[in-house]
């Protein structure tokens, strides 16, 4: 249905939304390279210099930065984060995007750099509950990773926590 509305379509961002939301099933069933051509689409569609675009642009650019780590190619996902804060227009979303980076460092092997960008958000007033979760989970994991000696235990448990107390049971099998 998608494939036939973008074929028809003449309004560019509901043309690019119809792109992205394709290629976020296809990320989602694990067809990457069927995601990043999907994704392409939703970009050579959107206007830059048009601000009702500038969201759009940012979920397309995240997802070409999720699929691009999974496909292990972690610069270019550090590459589509970055494009994707450019257009970032919610209040919360660039912390997810330096989440997002961050993950792409540790992936990458780059600890140091993964954690001082943890460590930079983690200083800033978040106020989405899961969102500091996964960042907490997502530092210890570095830290262990750098140093699996590290005493990272407390941290997977305040993030647990978290995570059961605001009833986010999509987050609570990365804390076990």
């Amino acid at each position: 249905m998608y494939n036939r509305y973008v074929d028809n379509a003449d309004d560019t961002l509901k043309k690019g939304t119809a792109y992205r939301f394709m290629g976020d099933m296809q990320w989602e069933a694990g067809d990457l390279h069927g995601a990043e051509e999907s994704a392409t689409g939703a970009i050579r569609t959107l206007d830059t210099l048009n601000t009702e675009h500038h969201s759009e642009l940012c979920f397309t650019y995240r997802l070409l930065g999720n699929i691009n780590v999974d496909l292990q190619h972690y610069d270019e996902a550090i590459n589509m984060y970055n494009k994707a804060m450019r257009f970032s227009t919610e209040d919360n979303f660039p912390l997810e995007l330096m989440n997002d980076k961050a993950v792409a460092l540790q992936k990458k092997g780059a600890y140091n750099k993964a954690i001082a960008i943890y460590d930079s958000v983690l200083q800033l007033k978040i106020s989405n509950p899961s969102l500091f979760a996964r960042i907490l989970d997502n530092r210890a994991t570095t830290k262990w990773r750098l140093n699996s000696s590290h005493p990272v235990l407390p941290e997977f448990w305040q993030a647990l926590r978290i995570r059961t107390d605001s009833q986010y049971h999509r987050g609570l099998n990365a804390s076990y």
